[in-house]
């Protein structure tokens, strides 16, 4: 059913661009309409000038489709086909266009998944894919935002997402495993994972600006996201035995990595560079390896921009490092590594298009390993990944993007061998 509901609202969304261009192929310019489509940001393009006077009026829809194919080798061990796709369905109002509330906005992000989760099957934990999660249809993201103090503080009240506020990469955002979007130190931790994909949580968060180039940022989410008893949805359980999860950083931040996602969001176009410091903890205690125990951990982050190519703004050279630290009676992992290298317009006449390499190293605590011995379970001390993958627009709406990953001791036990795997994934931004 879930399916059916996303490829009727994806075709119902082409259908309103057809109906949006009838008036202006029937004026003779359906040449410059045809051609406008390899430019247009998004396939159902401004739907005549509607989409643009909702965005005078304060009103923001945006809808973004994922689709993907894996294949993990020849193996009678695992299911060597897989198939995912994942859409997004977004809604930002301003709040001051709209009632005049001054320096507020509502936003609303609905995600609807398929295809289970392949990295678990295979044997990863740290997975595969950033889409992969059980099929199910949820209310992702439902806040507030305020502005005040001309920007300088900015607070966040509802359901949301913590690694679009915290632990957050932009060159990082190229690579499809997980691992690069949040770190595994942190996306482990808690009795169903922190507020992230696929499963939110209510919070708080506090930013505050200070300087020209630095901010503190502040969170209070609910110990426990969604139901470990249900994965198909949402749900918002308030129970006080949860607990708080609370997690905070610095940052430190210049300039702006233009990406074709990202390069209307500021006009500059300055060298980009940023270093992060941030650090989270449970107010619940675990019944994990130990009783009764609390779980913390540490993380930092740096962004740069290390060369730019002189003829375009945003081609060049940008990496990415990060390294935390989490609580080792706990967690699996008491220690991650990531890293990665992305260069935009590495062939020339294709300024847009990315190419990335990245790498993670994830260790398995002794605690952790000594515990799995005495069940005669083994584990190397790293799992590790090696990522390569090119992001090539066909127009800045669709994007075609192969992936190749080399997974090398797998956390599950009964898959020892080191595994490659290949996938392939569809954008469409509409």
């Amino acid at each position: 059913m879930n399916r059916f509901l996303e490829y009727i609202i994806i075709i119902g969304f082409i259908i309103c661009q057809m109906i949006f261009s009838l008036p202006l192929m029937s004026n003779d310019v359906s040449e410059s309409t045809e051609s406008s489509f390899w430019q247009q940001e998004k396939i159902t393009g401004k739907w005549g000038d509607f989409r643009n006077t909702l965005n005078d009026n304060g009103v923001f829809i945006d809808a973004v489709y994922k689709s993907e194919v894996w294949n993990a080798g020849l193996r009678d061990s695992v299911k060597n086909f897989y198939y995912l796709d994942n859409l997004d369905l977004m809604l930002l109002l301003d709040l001051e266009k709209i009632t005049g509330w001054n320096g507020a906005s509502f936003y609303f992000h609905s995600i609807s998944d398929y295809g289970g989760n392949p990295g678990e099957q295979i044997g990863s934990k740290m997975g595969i894919s950033n889409i992969e999660t059980s099929d199910s249809w949820r209310v992702f993201e439902l806040f507030l935002q305020q502005n005040l103090f001309d920007n300088k503080l900015s607070l966040y009240m509802g359901l949301l997402d913590l690694n679009s506020m915290f632990d957050v990469k932009q060159v990082g955002s190229l690579f499809l495993n997980p691992a690069h979007g949040i770190g595994v130190d942190f996306a482990q931790s808690g009795k169903n994972g922190p507020s992230i994909f696929p499963f939110s949580s209510l919070g708080f968060v506090a930013r505050l600006s200070f300087l020209s180039n630095n901010y503190f940022q502040f969170g209070i989410f609910d110990g426990l996201s969604g139901d470990t008893n249900n994965f198909k949805g949402n749900p918002i359980i308030i129970n006080k035995n949860d607990g708080l999860l609370i997690s905070s950083k610095i940052v430190n931040e210049h300039g702006w990595r233009s990406t074709p996602e990202l390069k209307n969001e500021k006009e500059n176009n300055l060298p980009y560079s940023k270093i992060e410091v941030g650090a989270w903890y449970y107010t619940d205690s675990y019944n994990h390896l130990f009783s009764n125990v609390t779980s913390y951990g540490i993380y930092g982050l740096f962004e740069q921009d290390i060369y730019q190519e002189n003829e375009t703004p945003g081609e060049g050279l940008s990496i990415y490092g990060r390294m935390g630290i989490a609580d080792d009676l706990t967690n699996q992992f008491d220690y991650f590594i990531g890293a990665g290298f992305v260069y935009q317009g590495l062939i020339p006449g294709r300024n847009e298009d990315r190419f990335g390499f990245g790498f993670l190293f994830a260790h398995n605590a002794y605690v952790y390993r000594m515990e799995k011995s005495t069940r005669n379970e083994f584990y190397d001390l790293y799992e590790q990944n090696f990522e390569l993958t090119y992001k090539l627009y066909i127009t800045p709406a669709i994007a075609l993007q192969p992936n190749i990953q080399y997974l090398v001791s797998p956390s599950k036990v009964d898959l020892k061998e080191n595994l490659l795997v290949f996938g392939l994934r569809l954008t469409l931004i509409f």
